[in-house]
C-alpha cells in the first residue's frame, strides 16, 4: 500500500537572534508559538548561520551550500535560481513547493525552484542593498563624509570636498544630526539634570550646528548665545583641523 505523502513546513524567522526566544532562556521575549513548536520538536543549540548577512544566508539555507560556494557574498547580489536549491530537487520530483511572504531573492521573474510564489517579497529592483558592494576605497570616502556632520552644512560640504568626501552625503548628514540633536537634546539634558543654560548651550551648538542653535534659542536666551559660540567655534576648528587629522589618518 502506498503511503500517503506527507507535508513539509519550513518556517523561516527574519531577522531573529537564535537566543531571542522563550525557550532559549530569554526573559523578555514572549515567543508561544515558537516555544510550542521547540516543545515538540528538537532544538539544535549549536547551530551557525552561514552568513552575518540577510541575503547570502537566504542563498545558503535555499541550496544547502556555504557562501564561498554559492557566490552571493552580500546583500546586493541576491539568488537568482543558480545553483539549483532543495526545492528544484523536490519540484523536479513532482512534489508541490510553494513559497509563501519574505524570500529576498532577486525577482519573481526568476526560477527560484517554487511551483508557486505567493505573496513573495524581492530585493528592491532585483538589485538589493547596494551599500553591501562597498569595499575599502569608497568606505574611506565615507567616513569623510561622515566626519564633519557635526558642522553646519555649507561648512560640512565643503570640509568633505577637501578631505576627498561626498558633498551631498556629507550635506545630509549635518541635517540629519541638527535635527535628531534638536529633537532629544532638550529631554535628555533634563534628565540628566543638566542646569546650566550656558553648559547646555554651548553643547548643542557643537554637535548640532545651526538647528540645534536656533532651538537652543527658544528653550532659553542664554543657552542659544552659548549655542551661538559653540557652533561658530566648532566651525572654525573643524575647518582647519579636521582636513588636516583625516588626510594623515585615511
Amino acid at each position: 500500500m502506498t503511503k500517503r505523502p506527507l507535508n513539509f513546513l519550513v518556517i523561516m524567522s527574519d531577522e531573529h537572534r537564535r537566543d531571542a526566544m522563550g525557550c532559549m532562556g530569554h526573559r523578555h521575549a514572549k515567543t508561544p508559538h515558537l516555544d510550542t513548536l521547540a516543545r515538540r520538536g528538537a532544538v539544535f543549540e549549536r547551530a551557525y548561520t552561514a552568513s552575518p548577512m540577510c541575503v547570502p544566508t537566504r542563498a545558503a539555507v535555499a541550496t544547502g551550500q556555504p557562501v564561498h560556494r554559492t557566490g552571493h557574498w552580500d546583500s546586493a547580489s541576491p539568488y537568482a535560481g543558480t545553483p539549483d536549491s532543495w526545492m528544484h530537487s523536490l519540484r523536479a520530483a513532482g512534489h508541490e513547493v510553494v513559497s509563501i511572504g519574505k524570500l529576498h531573492f532577486r525577482s519573481a521573474e526568476d526560477d527560484n525552484g517554487f511551483s508557486q510564489e505567493i505573496l513573495s517579497m524581492h530585493v528592491v529592483g532585483g538589485v538589493g542593498w547596494t551599500i553591501g558592494l562597498l569595499r575599502e576605497t569608497l568606505s574611506d570616502a565615507l567616513v569623510a563624509s561622515l566626519a564633519p556632520k557635526s558642522v553646519t552644512a555649507p561648512i560640512a560640504m565643503g570640509i568633505a570636498e577637501q578631505i576627498g568626501g561626498i558633498t551631498s552625503i556629507a550635506a545630509v548628514l549635518a541635517v540629519v544630526t541638527g535635527i535628531t540633536g534638536a529633537v532629544i537634546v532638550t529631554p535628555l539634558f533634563s534628565r540628566l539634570g543638566f542646569t546650566d543654560w550656558r553648559a547646555r548651550g554651548f553643547a548643542v551648538g557643537v554637535t548640532c550646528h545651526g538647528i540645534g542653535t536656533a532651538h537652543a534659542f527658544q528653550v532659553h536666551a542664554i543657552a542659544g548665545t552659548f549655542a551661538t559660540i559653540g557652533m561658530a567655534l566648532n566651525g572654525v576648528f573643524s575647518s582647519v583641523v579636521l582636513p588636516v587629522l583625516l588626510l594623515v589618518l585615511l
